[in-house]
C-alpha cells in the first residue's frame, strides 16, 4: 500500500475508532462486565441448536416447507397465513418438527425500519409459545435471551422491534402455580 493510500485510510479508521469508542456497541448487559454478552448470546443459540440436532442434509430445501432431514420449513408474512414473496422485509420462519402439524418453533425476522405485529400460528389444545429469544435492544440486560424455564408465555401476537429477530418455542401449556406466581416450564 503506498504512502499517499494510508494517509487516505487513517482519517476513516480514526474516524471508526471514535464511533466505536463513543458509546457500548454490544449493549448494557447485566452481571460481570468482564464476559461479553455477545459472547453469551451466541453460545445460547449453538446450544439451541445443539438441542434440536439439526443435521445438513445432502441437498438444502429451495422451497416452501422443504423437508430438511426431519425437520420441514415454512415461510409466512407476519400475519401468519400469506406466502412469502420477493422485496419483503417481514418473515415468519415457522421450523415443524417430524411429522408435526403446527410449527415446534417460529422464527419473526425484522428487517424493516419500524416495529412490525407478527401473528402466533395456531397451536393445538394444551400447547404455548414460549420467547427464548429477541435481538431487540431493551432485551440486552437480559443478554438477548432466556432459558426456556425462564422464558416468557406469549399468545396471539407479539410485537417485533426493528432490525431484530424474535425466537418462540412450542411447549406444552401449564397450569399456574399457586399465589398466581410465573410457573416453570416443563422441558
Amino acid at each position: 500500500m503506498s504512502t499517499y493510500a494510508c494517509l487516505q485510510v487513517v482519517p476513516q479508521l480514526r474516524t471508526a475508532l471514535e464511533y466505536l469508542s463513543s458509546d457500548d456497541k454490544f449493549g448494557r448487559a447485566l452481571g460481570d462486565p468482564r464476559r461479553n454478552p455477545l459472547f453469551l448470546f451466541a453460545r445460547y443459540v449453538v446450544q439451541l441448536r445443539t438441542a434440536w440436532s439439526l443435521t445438513v442434509p445432502e441437498t438444502p430445501p429451495n422451497a416452501n416447507a422443504e423437508p430438511f432431514g426431519h425437520l420441514r420449513f415454512t415461510f409466512l408474512r407476519e400475519d401468519g397465513k400469506t406466502p412469502i414473496r420477493d422485496g419483503l422485509r417481514c418473515v415468519m420462519l415457522c421450523v415443524h418438527d417430524g411429522a408435526s402439524v403446527a410449527p415446534s418453533m417460529v422464527l419473526f425476522i425484522n428487517c424493516w425500519s419500524g416495529q412490525v405485529c407478527f401473528f402466533m400460528p395456531k397451536l393445538p389444545p394444551g400447547y404455548d409459545w414460549y420467547r427464548v429469544v429477541d435481538t431487540a435492544a431493551w432485551a440486552e440486560p437480559d443478554n438477548n435471551f432466556w432459558p426456556l424455564e425462564s422464558a416468557e408465555l406469549v399468545s396471539d401476537s407479539y410485537w417485533v422491534n426493528a432490525h431484530s429477530i424474535v425466537v418462540l418455542m412450542r411447549r406444552q401449556a401449564v397450569e399456574p402455580a399457586p399465589g398466581g406466581t410465573q410457573p416453570k416450564v416443563a422441558i
